[in-house]
């Protein structure tokens, strides 16, 4: 190790011991806490208060490059945007790269994420070799495949519901020259799905997703990591999701003038911190999905007859756990392991657009599109809205091995994973009736145009919702990585 990886190390220790005397002090009252990471690509609202969280915002830096290995240790905060930024230096980049340049690995390890490369590679928490965690009673641990298997395993999609996670090793692979992007049109989700299969079984492809602009109008992207041939022009592509937010979250119009003229606003991370600042969050749909393979044609002729949201993404997701039901079987996310319980393969569906300003409806909505996906087999991420009564979600999510990793490991004082992500409409809908300065608010933020003033100049202030601002001359990337690593 460099000297700067061991002065790196030796920071990550100190901030460590900070977290740890943190956790131990609600663990010894028996207090459940939160976790304040800095920032966010969540739209569940989420109250920042001092007395009841655990700050590892610091926890953002890249410890060290194992070139050798082809893996990274880093700091659980560190963004996809450092991330890429420092395994590039190597020429390397990781398996699975999550969309947003703002989401954390840790966030992806203990979330669910996964990308266009998720059908090779499983999701992001398959790439992960090992986890450093503070328990919910202040120990220290490493868990992975071999050393604290049921930790490393059930921890994965937990929401920090086990512990907190401070440090991860992943994988990674030799980078290239570019990616080789093939474009296919097809007219149905059954000719994507069959075209994806034939996709999958070449072995050729290194990544595979798509966008539905419209019900008969489907273009499926297949890109594979390649050398440049001389004489040949190299595109570099800037993905809508980063470099244009509006066209998934509608604060301002999504056209040419602008894209232009607001450049440095339709930043991912600018963006949801305008969403939260201005309560339009409570009212977008924000929704990804996953049905098997042979239910996402009827699933898509759902979403067409009764949301009618375009364009939508679509990308296939390996959620496989390898190793069996007896190794991988672990928390929340243990259906996967067994074969005779979940399909190997997932259509994924980014089901991103405005709802419904009455909060009712706009759970109504939710709900059916909810109760749909159970009904097909399929399951609901759980970063966005979610609706399911407490019944309902532990009907569809395996309980008593979530139960039991929780009790293992002495986290029943912590918030359980329900507790994090459930929406309280009745209890918002309460509040409101409750107070006339609630309802006078409410009344105010809803005429036009105080909203969107007041969201452009919270965007343009820069910062997370939760935290402080943020100047926008950050958010300015080295030319010479802009095209494989768009701005945020």
């Amino acid at each position: 190790m460099h000297a700067d990886c061991w002065a790196r190390m030796e920071a990550h220790i100190q901030q460590v011991k900070a977290i740890q005397e943190r956790v131990r002090h609600f663990y010894e009252l028996k207090l459940p806490f939160r976790i304040y990471h800095g920032s966010t690509n969540s739209i569940r609202y989420c109250s920042r208060n001092k007395d009841n969280f655990v700050d590892t915002s610091n926890l953002r830096h890249v410890l060290a490059n194992v070139t050798e290995k082809q893996t990274t240790i880093l700091d659980a905060n560190v963004t996809m945007y450092a991330l890429l930024s420092a395994t590039l230096e190597h020429s390397l980049v990781p398996l699975v790269v999550m969309e947003f340049p703002g989401i954390t690995v840790g966030g992806g390890y203990s979330g669910t994420a996964g990308k266009s490369s998720t059908f090779r590679h499983g999701f992001f928490e398959s790439t992960v070799n090992s986890v450093e965690m503070v328990l919910a009673d202040g120990s220290i641990v490493t868990a992975s495949r071999d050393d604290n298997s049921d930790l490393f395993r059930g921890a994965a999609p937990s929401f920090s519901t086990i512990g907190v996670v401070t440090m991860l090793e992943i994988q990674l692979r030799d980078a290239a020259e570019a990616v080789e992007l093939a474009y296919h049109v097809v007219k149905s989700i059954a000719e994507a799905v069959k075209f994806i299969e034939q996709e999958t079984a070449n072995g050729t492809d290194d990544y595979l997703d798509g966008i539905v602009y419209e019900k008969p109008a489907i273009v499926i992207c297949s890109g594979r990591l390649t050398t440049v041939p001389s004489g040949v022009e190299v595109v570099q592509l800037l993905r809508p999701q980063t470099r244009g937010s509006t066209c998934i979250l509608p604060i301002l119009p999504f056209d040419d003038a602008h894209r232009i003229k607001h450049d440095r606003l339709l930043r991912a991370r600018v963006m949801y911190h305008a969403l939260h600042a201005i309560g339009l969050a409570k009212e977008t749909n924000v929704q990804d999905v996953g049905v098997p393979y042979n239910a996402a044609e009827e699933f898509h002729q759902w979403l067409d007859r009764e949301l009618g949201i375009y364009p939508l993404w679509t990308c296939p997701l390996r959620q496989r756990r390898d190793g069996g039901a007896d190794v991988a079987s672990h928390g929340r996310h243990a259906d996967p392991a067994d074969p005779t319980a979940m399909p190997e393969f997932l259509m994924n569906f980014g089901v991103w657009g405005p709802g419904s300003r009455d909060r009712a409806e706009f759970a109504r909505v939710n709900r059916r599109l909810e109760a749909k996906v159970h009904e097909l087999g399929g399951k609901e991420w759980l970063y966005a809205h979610t609706y399911y009564s407490e019944r309902e979600f532990w009907d569809i999510y395996p309980r008593d091995m979530y139960d039991t990793l929780r009790e293992r490991y002495g986290a029943t004082h912590l918030p359980s994973v329900f507790d994090k992500v459930r929406m309280e409409i009745e209890a918002e809908e309460r509040a409101l009736r409750a107070s006339w300065r609630a309802r006078l608010a409410w009344t105010f933020w809803h005429i036009w145009p105080l909203r969107g003033l007041y969201g452009y100049y919270k965007a343009a202030r820069g910062g997370d919702y939760l935290g402080g601002a943020t100047s926008l001359r950050s958010q300015v990337i080295p030319p010479c990585i802009r095209g494989l690593l768009r701005r945020d």
